[in-house]
């Protein structure tokens, strides 16, 4: 385990209850802040850890949900950690407690680092602010203090060799005297790396949050605690580090006020999207000199637009990002002018890419395709159709993958795969594999858990899989191939000895090297989740449904699969059916919405039986509309019912509280079904009963006043859904909904 199973296990829709809170927040919707009353908080995720952390755009109160637990139980964050985990039955190994020990010392690290390179900026050397100017960072204006702490100390901040190794891995040049130091924000609060530049080299530090070999890792951006005190509606971020902060500086000569100026670093390749969140919706720029493919692909993820606006190329240096020209180009112009300018010239992707094209030259054009071709599909295709070139460039694409070592000689080697035309070949030209494997998404689940969502592709066909990452393999891979008519080469070994058989490279790695996927957290389970109903393929909060991917929940998870609820004309004519068989499933989907909605406020949940002699067609089909399955007696994770046959075992053994059985006697504490009519038939059932439950639900995600409800009793809340589902449920003017109350009642 790691990282990433304790953020996975210990989210706030699990911790929330434990806090005193209620888990109405959710990722990127706002709720009530806890600190402040607003109606301005929101839950947001780390993208490659999966930890999740709070801000406030009124108070700006921020930080980890785990941080502001343990400030509200008043424990360390480690106790806090262990408690939460007891509470929630969640088991935490003493490695699991270790990586999170060394993550916060990562963090005080590096928040020590930064609060010393901070304070240097009052007490300047002569040779420290003589370093600064050659730079072009330092401000064009004199600045008291106060002015200097809260605009460029916000930016950057300087350090000595000596100071940084004392708290970095990183041994500087004897001869470096002085290094600026620019802190990457990954969130508000917390710091992912460190550019460090001195007179001779330039670096970034790096941290590893998970245990994870296809995360190319974020650096976060430069500038972030500025953003919060600009007010425009759009923020433009560059890699052009220098050019920013010296953009920042000018701007401050004649201004308190920061501009909205972001730096970042582009990966080297296709990573997963990085926090466009932080930016609090505003409209995003990609400030560059020339395009490339990862300027492309963020600009694609967040919808940003392009500009590359700068002094006039010079056909000797086409790719300089800085220097005298660049420092002429700025300082010529008032900084609000510049950035209002880049606003101005910023186009859509496709449009900035063909004006580039139509001034660039044919080198330059060529090997953007190339960059294209070797980073990402999505981005290759828009290139490509985008920026036209002479120079015919053959579109594969190449990766370095490790090959598997046996069980007698561990040493591993590297081995070089092309893909072309859909199509694994090797560095020769011989066949590897005949399709290619794409894994889209690597879902996290709770107990350390991995699985590969992602799909194979030929040149005819495209199969989607999901597959646990323990079997995921050759093996696996080719059972599923033959399965869809995937022809596999017989020989897929590297003989490399002539006495003996070398395994080849994990397909599945290869196919995260060529297109790194998104790691997202599965989800558990179906029903009241604390803040909104989880389905199958949808996500139901405050009377909206959010699609989510199927490959979140486990396999076999019961409950709805639809992601609507519509009434339209068919499905008002099938509800609008008479007869008894109509009253039953109206009574049912009535105490259905009871017993799933009970959760929310705080009711021991009680089963559900149906009166009926035996098990027959009947029964299935009504099952089957509501989709209930059969489930087990004990382990049950969902808060939707399953289907039990043995009513009298369930009540000794199920702790939940969500089935529903069959019985002809009067138990206790459930709710009862009328269905003893022998002559129900199955074909007057409609086939649109399961969106009654659908609508209700939706119905009861919007009413704020009845999740706060408290009733005393089963018979109190059950007497509420009657009245609101039939309130819901007034246009359908079926005698069956007027008459199906007298089939269902609280057994008490």
């Amino acid at each position: 385990m790691s990282l990433l199973d304790v953020h996975v296990g210990l989210t706030f829709s699990a911790i929330a209850p434990l806090l005193g809170l209620e888990p109405t927040a959710k990722h990127t919707v706002s709720a009530e802040c806890p600190f402040c009353g607003a109606h301005a908080w929101a839950i947001y995720q780390d993208t490659h850890s999966l930890e999740e952390w709070h801000y406030c755009s009124q108070c700006k109160a921020t930080g980890s949900m785990l941080a502001m637990a343990a400030e509200r139980l008043q424990m360390p964050q480690v106790e806090a950690l262990q408690y939460l985990a007891n509470k929630l039955n969640y088991r935490l190994q003493p490695a699991d407690i270790k990586d999170y020990t060394d993550s916060l010392c990562v963090d005080r690290t590096y928040l020590d680092l930064w609060k010393l390179a901070q304070d240097n900026m009052l007490r300047l050397t002569d040779a420290q602010n003589r370093f600064i100017r050659e730079k072009r960072w330092h401000p064009t204006a004199p600045m008291s203090t106060p002015r200097i702490m809260s605009g460029p100390a916000q930016i950057y901040g300087i350090a000595s060799p000596s100071q940084l190794s004392r708290v970095l891995s990183n041994k500087f040049h004897r001869r470096s005297q002085e290094v600026l130091v620019v802190p990457y924000y990954r969130t508000p609060t917390q710091i992912g790396s460190f550019a460090c530049i001195s007179a001779t080299q330039q670096f970034y530090t790096r941290r590893h949050t998970i245990k994870s070999e296809f995360r190319p890792g974020s650096f976060g951006f430069a500038g972030l605690p500025l953003l919060w005190r600009s007010y425009s509606d759009s923020v433009i971020v560059t890699s052009m580090l220098s050019n920013m902060i010296q953009l920042q500086m000018s701007n401050f000569r004649s201004s308190d006020i920061p501009l909205p100026l972001l730096g970042w670093r582009q990966p080297s390749k296709p990573g997963r999207q990085r926090q466009w969140e932080l930016l609090d919706g505003r409209h995003t720029v990609f400030w560059e000199r020339t395009p490339t493919a990862a300027i492309v692909h963020q600009a694609m993820l967040c919808e940003g637009h392009l500009v590359f606006l700068g002094p006039e190329t010079d056909r000797r240096k086409p790719q300089e990002v800085e220097g005298d020209r660049w420092d002429n180009w700025i300082s010529k112009q008032p900084a609000l002018d510049a950035f209002k300018l880049l606003l101005k010239e910023a186009k859509p992707v496709g449009d900035a890419l063909r004006n580039w094209a139509r001034v660039a030259a044919e080198e330059d054009k060529v090997r953007l395709r190339q960059d294209a071709v070797s980073f990402d599909s999505k981005v290759a295709e828009l290139i490509w159709e985008a920026v036209p070139a002479k120079q015919n460039v053959q579109r594969s694409r190449r990766a370095n993958v490790p090959i598997q070592g046996n069980k007698k000689q561990e040493s591993k080697g590297h081995t070089v795969i092309v893909e072309n035309d859909h199509k694994w070949l090797s560095l020769e030209g011989r066949m590897r594999l005949p399709f290619t494997v794409r894994v889209t998404h690597v879902v996290a689940r709770p107990g350390g858990r991995r699985d590969y969502i992602g799909f194979l592709l030929d040149n005819k066909n495209k199969v989607s899989f999901v597959v646990d990452s323990k079997k995921a393999g050759f093996g696996w891979l080719e059972k599923f191939a033959k399965q869809h008519n995937m022809w596999l080469p017989p020989e897929r070994g590297t003989n490399i000895h002539r006495d003996r058989r070398v395994d080849t490279f994990d397909p599945f790695d290869a196919a995260m090297v060529f297109e790194s996927p998104k790691l997202v957290a599965g989800v558990s389970s179906v029903g009241w989740d604390g803040s909104g109903f989880q389905f199958l393929k949808a996500r139901l909060l405050n009377s909206r449904f959010r699609p989510n991917p199927e490959f979140l929940l486990p396999e076999n998870s019961p409950g709805p699969r639809r992601s609507h609820c519509r009434f339209r004309r068919e499905v008002y004519r099938s509800l609008n059916r008479e007869g008894p068989e109509m009253e039953v499933a109206w009574a049912f989907a009535i105490a259905l919405c009871a017993q799933v909605t009970a959760p929310v406020v705080d009711l021991p949940v009680v089963g559900i039986t149906i009166d009926r002699q035996q098990h027959d067609r009947f029964l299935s089909s009504l099952y089957s509309r509501f989709e209930i399955r059969k489930g087990d007696y004990s382990s049950w994770p969902h808060k939707w019912p399953r289907r039990l046959d043995l009513l009298d075992r369930a009540i000794k053994e199920d702790k939940t509280g969500f089935y529903v059985s069959r019985h002809t006697g009067q138990p206790r504490q459930v709710i009862k079904v009328d269905a003893r009519d022998e002559s129900l038939d199955p074909s007057n059932l409609s086939w649109s009963v399961d969106k009654l439950t659908l609508n209700y639900l939706k119905y009861f995600t919007s009413l704020k006043t009845a999740r706060k409800r408290k009733p005393e009793n089963w018979n109190e809340w059950l007497n509420f859904t009657l009245q609101r589902f039939s309130w819901r449920h007034r246009l359908i003017k079926s005698q069956s909904l007027a008459s199906c109350f007298r089939r269902i009642e609280y057994c008490s």
